[in-house]
Protein backbone atom coordinates (compact mmCIF):
# COMPACT_ATOMS: atom_id res chain seq x y z
CA UNK A 1 0.00 0.00 0.00
CA UNK A 2 2.58 2.28 0.59
CA UNK A 3 4.78 1.75 -2.60
CA UNK A 4 1.07 2.06 -4.52
CA UNK A 5 1.18 5.91 -2.73
CA UNK A 6 5.15 6.55 -3.46
CA UNK A 7 4.26 5.36 -6.91
CA UNK A 8 1.21 7.88 -7.14
CA UNK A 9 2.25 10.51 -5.67
CA UNK A 10 5.79 10.48 -7.67
CA UNK A 11 4.53 9.70 -11.24
CA UNK A 12 1.27 11.16 -10.66
CA UNK A 13 -2.19 9.45 -11.21
CA UNK A 14 -4.25 9.33 -14.63
CA UNK A 15 -7.76 7.59 -14.93
CA UNK A 16 -7.08 5.16 -18.06
CA UNK A 17 -8.63 6.33 -21.10
CA UNK A 18 -11.75 4.57 -22.33
CA UNK A 19 -10.51 3.43 -25.88
CA UNK A 20 -6.60 2.47 -25.99
CA UNK A 21 -4.55 1.61 -28.85
CA UNK A 22 -4.00 -1.89 -30.50
CA UNK A 23 -1.05 -3.59 -28.29
CA UNK A 24 1.81 -3.13 -30.81
CA UNK A 25 4.34 -6.25 -30.61
CA UNK A 26 6.80 -6.44 -27.69
CA UNK A 27 10.53 -5.10 -29.81
CA UNK A 28 13.25 -7.61 -29.22
CA UNK A 29 15.79 -6.81 -26.39
CA UNK A 30 19.17 -7.78 -26.32
CA UNK A 31 19.13 -10.69 -24.41
CA UNK A 32 21.94 -13.96 -23.97
CA UNK A 33 20.76 -16.24 -27.11
CA UNK A 34 21.77 -19.39 -25.35
CA UNK A 35 19.53 -21.98 -24.25
CA UNK A 36 16.23 -21.37 -21.91
CA UNK A 37 18.02 -22.71 -19.28
CA UNK A 38 20.74 -19.76 -19.36
CA UNK A 39 19.28 -16.49 -17.23
CA UNK A 40 17.66 -13.66 -19.39
CA UNK A 41 19.96 -10.86 -19.65
CA UNK A 42 18.86 -7.40 -20.25
CA UNK A 43 21.21 -4.31 -20.80
CA UNK A 44 19.99 -0.83 -20.65
CA UNK A 45 21.71 2.61 -22.08
CA UNK A 46 22.16 5.90 -20.43
CA UNK A 47 18.40 7.59 -21.76
CA UNK A 48 19.90 11.14 -21.20
CA UNK A 49 23.88 12.62 -21.47
CA UNK A 50 25.43 13.44 -18.48
CA UNK A 51 27.17 12.42 -15.12
CA UNK A 52 26.58 9.12 -13.66
CA UNK A 53 25.70 9.00 -10.17
CA UNK A 54 24.66 6.15 -7.89
CA UNK A 55 21.36 5.63 -6.64
CA UNK A 56 22.05 5.70 -3.13
CA UNK A 57 23.21 10.04 -3.59
CA UNK A 58 19.97 11.26 -5.16
CA UNK A 59 18.02 13.28 -2.22
CA UNK A 60 15.19 11.58 -1.72
CA UNK A 61 14.50 8.90 -0.43
CA UNK A 62 11.91 7.28 -2.28
CA UNK A 63 14.94 6.48 -4.89
CA UNK A 64 17.72 6.22 -2.69
CA UNK A 65 16.37 3.80 -1.00
CA UNK A 66 15.60 1.75 -3.78
CA UNK A 67 11.89 1.81 -3.26
CA UNK A 68 11.22 2.22 -6.90
CA UNK A 69 13.68 -0.24 -7.87
CA UNK A 70 17.45 0.00 -8.82
CA UNK A 71 19.63 1.55 -10.90
CA UNK A 72 21.54 4.57 -11.10
CA UNK A 73 20.79 8.62 -11.91
CA UNK A 74 22.37 11.00 -14.21
CA UNK A 75 23.19 14.52 -13.81
CA UNK A 76 22.10 15.78 -17.41
CA UNK A 77 24.22 18.00 -19.88
CA UNK A 78 20.94 18.61 -22.15
CA UNK A 79 17.50 18.40 -22.34
CA UNK A 80 16.38 15.12 -23.62
CA UNK A 81 15.02 11.65 -22.58
CA UNK A 82 15.88 8.75 -24.93
CA UNK A 83 14.67 5.34 -24.92
CA UNK A 84 17.15 3.14 -22.81
CA UNK A 85 16.18 -0.11 -24.77
CA UNK A 86 13.28 -0.79 -27.47
CA UNK A 87 10.14 -1.45 -25.28
CA UNK A 88 6.67 0.04 -25.32
CA UNK A 89 5.57 3.29 -23.60
CA UNK A 90 3.71 2.45 -20.11
CA UNK A 91 3.38 5.51 -18.24
CA UNK A 92 3.46 9.10 -19.18
CA UNK A 93 2.17 11.37 -15.88
CA UNK A 94 -0.34 14.32 -16.84
CA UNK A 95 3.04 16.35 -15.22
CA UNK A 96 5.10 15.29 -18.09
CA UNK A 97 8.07 14.54 -15.85
CA UNK A 98 8.76 10.96 -15.98
CA UNK A 99 8.60 8.15 -18.85
CA UNK A 100 7.46 4.62 -18.09
CA UNK A 101 8.75 1.42 -20.69
CA UNK A 102 7.89 -1.67 -20.83
CA UNK A 103 10.39 -3.99 -21.96
CA UNK A 104 10.10 -7.54 -23.76
CA UNK A 105 10.54 -10.02 -20.66
CA UNK A 106 8.40 -7.59 -18.44
CA UNK A 107 11.26 -5.43 -17.18
CA UNK A 108 9.29 -1.98 -15.74
CA UNK A 109 11.75 0.91 -16.52
CA UNK A 110 11.32 4.24 -14.81
CA UNK A 111 13.29 7.18 -16.08
CA UNK A 112 12.12 10.66 -13.89
CA UNK A 113 13.41 13.46 -14.64
CA UNK A 114 14.61 16.01 -11.30
CA UNK A 115 13.27 15.85 -8.21
CA UNK A 116 9.56 16.81 -7.07
CA UNK A 117 9.14 18.02 -10.59
CA UNK A 118 5.67 16.87 -10.51
CA UNK A 119 4.98 19.83 -9.02
CA UNK A 120 5.52 21.72 -12.04
CA UNK A 121 2.67 19.90 -13.81
CA UNK A 122 3.88 19.52 -16.75
CA UNK A 123 5.72 23.49 -17.26
CA UNK A 124 8.71 22.82 -18.97
CA UNK A 125 8.17 19.24 -20.86
CA UNK A 126 7.48 18.33 -23.75
CA UNK A 127 6.37 14.60 -24.57
CA UNK A 128 7.78 13.37 -27.75
CA UNK A 129 5.95 9.67 -27.27
CA UNK A 130 2.34 8.84 -25.93
CA UNK A 131 1.33 5.66 -23.93
CA UNK A 132 1.16 2.89 -26.32
CA UNK A 133 3.81 4.02 -28.74
CA UNK A 134 6.55 1.09 -29.54
CA UNK A 135 9.36 2.62 -29.39
CA UNK A 136 13.62 2.02 -30.03
CA UNK A 137 16.55 2.58 -28.20
CA UNK A 138 17.59 6.03 -29.03
CA UNK A 139 14.09 7.40 -29.65
CA UNK A 140 13.27 10.79 -28.36
CA UNK A 141 10.65 10.03 -25.54
CA UNK A 142 10.80 13.23 -23.65
CA UNK A 143 12.39 17.07 -23.83
CA UNK A 144 12.80 19.59 -21.17
CA UNK A 145 13.85 23.15 -20.07
CA UNK A 146 17.32 22.44 -17.98
CA UNK A 147 16.82 26.33 -17.11
CA UNK A 148 13.58 26.73 -16.40
CA UNK A 149 13.19 23.21 -13.96
CA UNK A 150 16.35 25.39 -12.36
CA UNK A 151 15.05 28.66 -12.55
CA UNK A 152 11.86 27.24 -10.55
CA UNK A 153 14.26 25.51 -7.91
CA UNK A 154 14.15 21.93 -8.88
CA UNK A 155 17.19 19.49 -9.06
CA UNK A 156 17.93 18.01 -12.37
CA UNK A 157 19.20 14.71 -11.31
CA UNK A 158 17.70 11.74 -13.08
CA UNK A 159 17.00 8.65 -11.86
CA UNK A 160 16.53 5.63 -14.11
CA UNK A 161 14.82 2.63 -12.17
CA UNK A 162 13.79 -1.02 -13.14
CA UNK A 163 10.85 -1.13 -11.05
CA UNK A 164 10.59 -4.74 -10.61
CA UNK A 165 14.27 -5.11 -9.62
CA UNK A 166 13.14 -8.18 -7.28
CA UNK A 167 12.31 -10.44 -10.44
CA UNK A 168 16.76 -9.58 -11.26
CA UNK A 169 18.97 -11.67 -9.97
CA UNK A 170 21.72 -8.87 -10.34
CA UNK A 171 21.20 -5.91 -11.61
CA UNK A 172 24.70 -4.10 -12.22
CA UNK A 173 25.34 -0.50 -13.13
CA UNK A 174 28.40 -0.83 -16.17
CA UNK A 175 29.57 2.78 -16.39
CA UNK A 176 30.46 5.83 -14.29
CA UNK A 177 31.59 9.02 -14.70
CA UNK A 178 30.14 11.07 -17.82
CA UNK A 179 28.46 9.21 -20.16
CA UNK A 180 26.87 9.97 -23.68
CA UNK A 181 23.26 8.88 -24.42
CA UNK A 182 23.12 5.31 -25.75
CA UNK A 183 26.06 4.16 -23.71
CA UNK A 184 25.25 0.86 -21.91
CA UNK A 185 24.51 1.69 -18.30
CA UNK A 186 23.35 -1.13 -16.37
CA UNK A 187 22.72 -4.79 -17.14
CA UNK A 188 20.03 -6.72 -15.54
CA UNK A 189 20.18 -10.84 -14.97
CA UNK A 190 16.30 -12.79 -14.48
CA UNK A 191 17.00 -15.87 -13.45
Amino acid sequence: MAVAFVLTYTIGYKDAPEETKASAPMPEVKQNAASESQPEETVLCAALSGKVIPLEQVEDAVFSQGILGQGLAIVPEEGRITAPCDGIVSVIPDSKHAVGLTVSGGMEILIHVGMDTVQLNGRFFDCKAAVGDAVKKGDVLLEFDMQGIQSAGYPLVTPMVICNSDEYSKIEVLADGTVQAGTEVLRAVKG
